[in-house]
């Protein structure tokens, strides 16, 4: 009891002092409700014990903060990579369905984890496999794994933890999104009272190959369902405001300069750009929240002015080593704010980061970062 009441002093003491620098205004338009993002939780099973190749300490305190925040979430989004999986093609999705079982049991043994209602969805972690091109070969590349979508679907269904309808895509005898897997709770939206929030599986399994690796392209979205559904959303009277969820960024952050491609598909085929667009032509689309970088950031993309990209990817994998906030790098999670007025905040809050990043010692509650004001 005292450790919950010393909690909530602190994160309403970091509020006060926020707002004292002005950086919100929260007593005039007070919170009417919200939801947590957090993504990016994973460490390499060599480095740790725990079968659940999580960042055990950072999970725990997440839970615990996200628990005794003032406004309880209405939910708690994982954007993806919750745990290390990737593994090689003949693993037929037993890494993944071991580690998973692994994260969920861990889970539950956490304080007050009921109490944050978690809906995780599936990052290149979950959904990818790593492939060689030659025993020896010294270079990998992902794509897409078929076994994962069984797996992530079963594990989810066991433990309650997709409460949508599945209304996403699905392979047609017209497939212009070229799928080859039922996406129906891959990808899929639901309202938020006037919110209309999309999620979107940034590692698709299509029938479109790379021809530099005869595999499934990483990055593909169903892009002509998601078109379709903002259409439908912008079109209703009821919905006001509309939100994007997805793993991989559409933009990289410009302090991510590593070679590896971490965005949503850019070429041959322009995703990652015609989504764009498509959110700048949506009039009710105000941001899209990701992670897969490993860090905290916020800003508006080139590709498209008007639209935020919130990338909140410091659950408690091994932090970019070019992020360089201001405030230091952190771990914690992000707060998705819908005031009265109906004006969109992200908050997002954080800890210190310890040596080893996995250390398995306790870690601090998190502590208010920054509010961003998404207009």
């Amino acid at each position: 009891m005292q450790k919950n009441i010393t909690r909530l002093f602190m994160l309403a003491m970091s509020v006060l002092i926020f707002n004292g620098c002005g950086g919100g205004d929260s007593s005039t338009d007070p919170v009417a409700k919200s939801l947590i993002v957090m993504g990016d939780l994973q460490v390499p099973l060599a480095t740790i014990s725990s079968s659940s190749t999580t960042n055990v300490p950072q999970l725990r305190q997440n839970v615990a903060d996200i628990a005794t925040l003032p406004q309880k979430p209405d939910y708690s989004f994982v954007l993806g990579d919750l745990v290390a999986a990737e593994p090689m093609p003949a693993d037929q999705g037993n890494s993944l369905t071991s580690e998973l079982n692994a994260w969920i049991g861990l889970f539950h043994t956490i304080p007050n984890s009921d109490a944050i209602n978690l809906v995780p969805f599936p990052g290149n972690h979950e959904m990818n496999l790593i492939v060689t091109p030659t025993p020896d070969s010294k270079t990998w590349f992902e794509t897409p794994d078929s076994y994962s979508y069984s797996t992530w679907r079963s594990w989810t269904a066991t433990n309650l933890l997709f409460p949508f309808t599945a209304n996403g895509p699905q392979p047609t005898s017209t497939n212009p999104d070229m799928l080859v897997k039922d996406e129906s709770q891959f990808s899929f939206s639901f309202n938020w009272g006037a919110v209309h929030i999309v999620v979107i599986n940034t590692d698709t399994l299509s029938t479109a190959t790379d021809p530099a690796t005869n595999q499934p392209y990483a990055g593909w979205i169903p892009y002509n369902w998601i078109a379709a559904d903002l259409a439908a959303a912008q079109n209703d009277p009821k919905i006001s405001t509309i939100l994007v969820m997805g793993h991989r960024p559409i933009e990289p952050p410009a302090f991510d300069t590593s070679t590896e491609e971490p965005t949503i598909l850019n070429k041959p085929y322009p995703l990652a750009n015609a989504l764009a667009a498509l959110l700048q032509q949506t009039p009710k689309v105000k941001a899209y929240f990701c992670s897969h970088v490993h860090a905290f950031t916020a800003f508006k993309l080139t590709a498209a002015p008007r639209i935020w990209q919130v990338v909140s990817g410091n659950g408690g994998a091994l932090p970019y080593v070019n992020w360089l906030p201001t405030e230091n790098q952190y771990f914690g999670f992000a707060e998705v704010r819908v005031h009265q007025s109906g004006r969109l905040t992200v908050a997002a809050y954080g800890r210190a980061i310890p040596t080893p990043y996995y250390g398995d010692t306790p870690v601090a509650p998190a502590v208010l970062k920054k509010v961003i004001t998404l207009e």
